[in-house]
């Protein structure tokens, strides 16, 4: 399959929908196993789970920064 330019000069191609698509499943909080079936994979790709990970660190640095807690952010 060849990607084509998009007139708008972005780069688009069908894997960046599914992409995104998935990122934003787990960003709003859907289970792993409903991803799984959702996506058509045993297991879930690696390259979500680092996703997945990033986003559960990016929580629990906020959580346990001394800067937010001294702003009173928690």
């Amino acid at each position: 399959m060849q990607v084509r330019e998009a007139p708008i000069g972005v780069d688009l191609h069908p894997h960046m929908f599914r992409h995104t698509f998935v990122i934003d499943l787990i960003r709003a909080g859907v289970p792993l196993p409903v991803i799984e079936v959702m996506g058509g994979w045993e297991r879930i790709p690696p390259t979500y789970l680092r996703t997945l990970g990033d986003i559960v660190a990016q929580e629990f640095q906020g959580f346990f920064s001394p800067a937010d807690q001294l702003a009173g952010r928690i």
